[in-house]
């Protein structure tokens, strides 16, 4: 009996100590790719995300027939980084194949070189 409460408290310990990476926002600055199947057979859909120094930060996703993308300020939280996408005023752009629909997008930190947007794992392009 005393055996398992003392296995009990020392799994407990350890566990309780696994050390957890807090983010800084220079660690997410630079660029990353990601690739994921297309909705058509053979093609595939291609993100491109690059944070700047200054929140700043530009998406591009390039599919089979269209090719949006959105400028705006990016911020974190934790392990998440929120991205908005600044008000297009352009009807133009609006109605193009580059006018992107979805405005904000919530993705998880897995590590500084690893993004999860979406489905899509980004990987720090080196």
């Amino acid at each position: 009996m005393k055996v398992n409460i003392l296995l009990a408290l020392l799994s407990g310990f350890i566990f309780s100590c696994s050390v957890s990476k807090e983010f800084v926002s220079s660690d997410l600055i630079g660029s990353f790719y990601g690739v994921s199947n297309g909705s058509m057979p053979n093609t595939s859909i291609q993100y491109s995300l690059e944070l700047k120094t200054d929140n700043v930060f530009k998406l591009k996703i390039q599919g089979h027939d269209y090719r949006p993308e959105c400028i705006g300020v990016w911020e974190h939280k934790g392990d998440t980084i929120f991205l908005k996408c600044n008000e297009e005023k352009d009807i133009a752009i609006m109605l193009s194949n580059g006018y992107m629909n979805q405005r904000e997008f919530k993705g998880l930190i897995k590590n500084r070189n690893k993004l999860k947007l979406d489905n899509v794992v980004l990987k720090r392009k080196q």
